[in-house]
């Protein structure tokens, strides 16, 4: 009885769930040919004609969910997304606007992927023995120092290690050398090289 009456519950819950309106009115049809003409305008300076983003940090938008990318615009229109240019241009944009730029973006195909070879293929541990060259003339290569006064490395704890070098970076240990050995480093290069030598 109990798995009827959670049945029943479950069964109205999805039914409210559902889109509003679906059953009773239709939703205005875009015009993908008025959203290229704003993409030309608006949005091919950083994403491209065909949806490609044009840098590292600017997304594809090709070939994404049309809803995906109504709701994406109207929360920059909204400012619940903060990116300065996009609100002001969202803002100027009608709801109209809004799908036909979506379906268009929609309906180029999907930006293909790039090539294995123009990326970086490695462990953590491969990256932290790169990155140990450096550490090699104090501490050896394998991180079994020969140097009276200098910390052998090899087999240490890794969270001790990421904490003493995250030391050295920030300048909390006095040490010169290491700190700008390290100045380039970040949080995720400290835990490669601690990675390594732990290992």
């Amino acid at each position: 009885m109990k798995n009827l009456m959670l049945g029943i519950v479950l069964s109205a819950v999805l039914v409210g769930c559902t889109d509003k309106g679906a059953s009773t009115a239709k939703s205005p049809t875009a015009d993908v040919g008025a959203g290229k003409a704003i993409a030309e305008r608006d949005c091919k300076a950083c994403h491209g004609l065909d949806g490609r983003g044009v840098a590292p940090a600017i997304p594809h938008l090709a070939a994404q969910r049309e809803r995906y990318l109504v709701a994406s615009l109207n929360e920059y229109k909204s400012g619940k997304r903060t990116h300065a240019a996009l609100r002001d241009m969202t803002g100027h944009m009608s709801d109209a606007d809004v799908r036909n730029i979506a379906a268009y973006y929609a309906s180029q195909p999907p930006v293909a992927s790039t090539s294995g070879t123009d990326v970086k293929h490695s462990s953590p541990y491969e990256q932290g023995k790169a990155q140990a060259a450096a550490c090699a003339k104090c501490h050896a290569e394998d991180g079994n120092s020969k140097i009276p006064g200098t910390p052998s490395l090899a087999g240490q704890q890794p969270h001790y290690l990421v904490a003493a070098i995250q030391e050295y970076h920030r300048g909390d240990r006095k040490a010169p050398l290491m700190k700008s050995m390290l100045r380039d480093s970040d949080r995720v290069d400290i835990e490669h090289l601690a990675l390594y030598f732990s290992a």
